[in-house]
């Protein structure tokens, strides 16, 4: 069963930082005059103890298991961005987590890493399992390795529109594909992907 919280971005990433540094809450001034304080029961004005205004206290967030794809990795769990990362979830978020999960687009050999540590953004130690999954960030973008795929979300609005289509659609490209591979294939194939890595636009 899926649960959903309504979250800013801001109050995500500020319950996730407390996880991360072991705190009970962070503070954050982002939320103040939205209605996500009144139903959030993680969110809670508090008075600022140094005389300042109110500010909104982020309850710590702490996932289970946290799911990140990066562009590399070696086999020992060391993951790297191509180039490094820009947002800064990926740095806080596995670090929150209890156990932390990554895919990446490929494995490569330690020594591969090691030409480029600036673009390390989580240590082997603290990744629990680490698999190649090709195209594992499909159908969004993932720079530099390969584009948006437009045309697919564009199949997806069009079939979502009523229960039926949105389940059929689901059935075939989340429910049945047994492997990446096999998922690729539904979305086209290797020929269609390549067009994804030149970045052409798929109509």
């Amino acid at each position: 069963q899926i649960v959903v919280q309504e979250l800013s971005e801001t109050a995500l990433l500020a319950r996730l930082g407390a996880g991360a540094r072991n705190l009970p809450f962070l503070p954050t001034r982002g939320l103040i005059g939205t209605d996500l304080i009144a139903i959030n029961p993680d969110l809670v004005m508090v008075p600022d103890p140094f005389g300042g205004p109110d500010v909104v206290a982020c309850r710590a967030l702490i996932p289970d298991v946290a799911l990140v794809h990066c562009h590399c990795a070696d086999r020992f769990g060391n993951l790297q961005m191509e180039p490094t990362a820009v947002w800064p979830d990926i740095g806080i978020m596995p670090k929150a987590a209890k156990k932390v999960i990554a895919t990446v687009e490929e494995i490569v050999d330690t020594e591969v890493l090691r030409s480029s540590p600036e673009r390390t953004v989580l240590p082997g130690f603290m990744v629990d399992a680490v698999v190649e999954v090709p195209f594992g960030a499909h159908p969004t973008s993932f720079n530099p390795r390969y584009g948006y795929d437009t045309a697919f979300h564009r199949g997806w609005i069009a079939v979502s529109r009523d229960h039926e289509g949105a389940r059929a659609w689901m059935q075939r490209y989340v429910y049945e594909p047994a492997t990446q591979e096999d998922y690729l294939d539904r979305v086209g194939g290797t020929g269609r992907l390549e067009q994804l890595r030149r970045w052409e636009i798929t109509e």
